[in-house]
């Protein structure tokens, strides 16, 4: 093997979609843990090291975007992609100024998803993460 599994955490209300997402991931080969709240997010990652979040902008209580900030305040070495139904362009500047290493909007093509995950763990473990 060599390569560690990669560690995603999975945030999104939608139960269904964590479930489905969760196991096409494990099938190529990544650990998943999948949550449901951005609250439930911050836990986790305060529980379990990480080495990605994916996770839904739009989720009731603590959004994608609020979580997100909490977790870079927190641990900024942690790359986030946040995916969305429909993101404004304007939510996605503010996603990459707040620090999010990609976005998708749903239905994530699973092939460029996998790809840019491997992307953000080669970047923090080149230590080439920029500020």
């Amino acid at each position: 093997m060599g390569m560690d599994q990669i560690r995603v955490l999975l945030v999104d209300d939608e139960e269904d979609l964590v479930a489905t997402l969760s196991e096409r991931l494990e099938i190529r080969g990544f650990r998943v843990t999948g949550v449901h709240s951005g609250i439930e997010a911050l836990q986790c990652v305060e529980e379990h090291p990480f080495d990605i979040v994916l996770m839904d902008v739009r989720m009731p209580g603590l959004d994608g975007m609020e979580t997100m900030k909490q977790m870079k305040l927190r641990w900024p070495g942690l790359p986030v992609i946040l995916v969305t139904g429909h993101l404004p362009e304007s939510a996605a500047e503010d996603a990459q100024r707040l620090g999010a290493f990609d976005f998708f909007n749903k239905p994530v093509d699973l092939k460029q998803l996998t790809a840019r995950i491997h992307d953000a763990v080669q970047v923090v473990q080149s230590g080439a993460a920029h500020e």
